[in-house]
């Protein structure tokens, strides 16, 4: 669900290949990427987490355990914008 619609956004072909990858191996490693290609995918996937996590609370989005899935995706969203944040602060002192 998550992945697919990080696929639906997601513009760079070689972006959409790593994602492509991850949704046949069960998981994005973020230590594999490059800087440009972690930072890019990992502030787009906190947005798409954000996303779907407003669309369960709000109802729009069904999914078995509501509360506990919605939890995850804010502390997902959370662990990713530390990434990307950590990834610009990086790029910018070099």
């Amino acid at each position: 669900m998550l992945m697919g619609r990080l696929l639906e956004v997601c513009i760079a072909s070689e972006d959409a290949a790593v994602i492509e990858r991850a949704r046949a191996l069960n998981g994005l490693h973020f230590d594999l990427l490059e800087a440009d290609q972690r930072t890019r995918l990992s502030a787009l996937l906190a947005a798409v987490s954000d996303e779907l996590r407003f669309d369960i609370e709000s109802g729009r989005t069904e999914v078995p355990d509501r509360e506990g899935f919605a939890l995850a995706l804010a502390e997902l969203e959370m662990r990713l914008h530390d990434l990307y944040e950590s990834d610009s602060r990086t790029a910018a002192e070099d």
